[in-house]
Formats: structure tokens, C-alpha cells, sequence
């Protein structure tokens, strides 16, 4: 029981940074919903510079010039804004969880009608640091994955310890989907701006920004996986899986929960179109 507590309590640390960050972009979303409306373009801009800077600082290095990768993280505001860029905590997941749940939500409640006023910014927007994040990722995994499937090489250590065939295939799968995501990230995200917008068409755009439904589908099976992964390992290894389980049971919170809100809403909605209909 006490280790169970101690779990929990562990897992509730873990998550203040995410519930904080969320709290704070719904807060600063609420806030500043008439001037990201009305200045759209400033706010792309800025978002766009500091994923330019990432990627810049993360690829000089590959490319041969002698710079120290981290420095930029050391300089003030900079720094922490590059971290939120790069860690998927920080800015892209809350801002994610944020855009899903407006579209399963009644747009009756005030604070609802303003976020969704603003859901193509936010999502044009959270477009810059997922990118960001997903380049990080694949850059530093995509070596290891493929000595893996090509001449079945484990990846050998994880956080501290072996890793069990199990869990590593469940990892495998995951960066599999990881890659898929990303793709359908970048058809959703470009497409989502005005002048791609304006030349697909209402119809053809509706038709391809659908496909978000897959893609929320997708982000819940790679967070899945990817904790099942870690919880096997602990299990293999001898460790507690606790912390592991609860945390996978948060993530069925956050996509149930959305599920069950977006089909009563979906229900609501063909209610309310019947009775038009009458």
C-alpha cells in the first residue's frame, strides 16, 4: 500500500509540469484569443523563429560545424523556450490536448467559444514545436531502429537498464507510428495555413483536415506503446511498474475521456439535425 502511495505520489510530481502547462497555455489562449486572432501572422512568426533556431542549432553539428549544441539552452528566456520546443511536455502536448478536447466540447460555454475561435491559429501554431520535437526524436532514435531491423542489434540500455525483447519491439512499433504521425502532422499543419486553404477549397480542405481523428488515434497508440514499453521493461528488469501503470492509465484517461465527449457531442449534434429536419 505504501509503495502504491509512494507510486502515485511520484506519478503526480511527474505530471505538475504537464497539468502547469496545460493550466498556463489555456489561461494565455483565453487571454489572448482577440490579438491571436487579429495578428495570426506575428504569432507564426515568432513561433516559427524559435523552431528555425532549434533546428539550426540542432543540425550545425551534423553538418560539421564546431558548436556546443547546448549553449543556446544556457541563454535566458531563449533557453527555455528552445527546451518547450524540443520536450513534448512543455509546449506541444498541452496545446494538443487543448485543440482535441475544444472539437468535443459545446461551444455554449464561453471560455469554449473564444478557444475555438482560435483553434486554426492554435493549431498552426503547436505545428512549429511538434515539428521540432519529432526531427529531435527521430534524428537521435532513427540509427539505432535501424540496426535493429536491419542486422537485429538491441538498442542495448534503457533508462539505466537492459532491455527486454518485448519492450523493445513495443518501442520499435511505436517509432514506426512516430514516423507516420509526423507525416500526417505535416499534411494537416500545411494545409491548415490561409493560402493552402484558399486554393484547396472548403471542401477538398474538410475532407483532409478529417483525417485529425486518425491522427488523435495514432498519438494514443504511440503514447500506448510506448508506456506498455517502459511498465514490460520495469517488470523484466525486477523494478516497480507502478509508476509505469498509472501513467498509462492517465494517458486512457485523457483519449477515453475525449472519446466518450466527441461521440456524445457527434450524437447531440445528428439529435439536433433531426429535429431541424421535422
Amino acid at each position: 500500500m505504501i509503495q502504491l502511495l509512494k507510486a502515485i505520489v511520484d506519478l503526480i510530481a511527474e505530471y505538475i509540469p504537464l497539468i502547469g502547462s496545460l493550466a498556463l497555455v489555456t489561461t494565455l489562449a483565453l487571454l489572448l484569443h482577440r490579438s491571436i486572432k487579429r495578428h495570426a501572422k506575428g504569432y507564426y512568426y515568432f513561433f516559427g523563429a524559435i523552431a528555425l533556431i532549434a533546428l539550426v542549432n540542432m543540425f550545425l553539428p551534423m553538418l560539421g560545424v564546431q558548436s556546443n549544441p547546448r549553449a543556446l539552452f544556457n541563454i535566458p528566456i531563449l533557453g527555455t523556450l528552445l527546451r518547450q520546443f524540443v520536450h513534448i511536455y512543455g509546449i506541444s502536448f498541452p496545446l494538443l490536448i487543448l485543440i482535441m478536447y475544444m472539437g468535443a466540447l459545446s461551444t455554449k460555454n464561453k471560455a469554449v467559444a473564444k478557444l475555438m475561435s482560435i483553434r486554426k491559429e492554435l493549431s498552426i501554431m503547436v505545428g512549429f514545436p511538434v515539428i521540432v520535437h519529432a526531427t529531435t526524436r527521430i534524428i537521435h532514435i532513427t540509427p539505432s531502429n535501424l540496426k535493429f531491423i536491419f542486422k537485429g542489434e538491441s538498442i542495448g540500455q534503457f533508462h539505466g537498464g537492459p532491455v527486454g525483447a518485448t519492450s523493445e519491439l513495443l518501442m520499435q512499433i511505436a517509432f514506426f507510428i512516430g514516423l507516420f504521425l509526423t507525416t500526417l502532422l505535416l499534411i494537416l499543419w500545411i494545409t491548415s495555413f490561409p493560402a493552402i486553404h484558399r486554393r484547396l477549397g472548403t471542401k477538398r480542405w474538410k475532407n483532409i483536415q478529417r483525417w485529425s481523428y486518425l491522427f488523435y488515434a495514432l498519438l494514443f497508440c504511440h503514447s500506448t506503446l510506448l508506456r506498455s514499453s517502459w511498465a514490460i521493461n520495469a517488470l523484466e528488469n525486477g523494478d516497480s511498474a507502478l509508476r509505469h501503470l498509472i501513467a498509462l492509465a492517465t494517458t486512457l484517461l485523457i483519449f477515453g475521456s475525449y472519446l466518450i465527449l466527441r461521440l456524445r457531442k457527434a450524437h447531440l449534434d445528428r439529435l439536433r439535425k433531426e429535429k431541424r429536419s421535422k
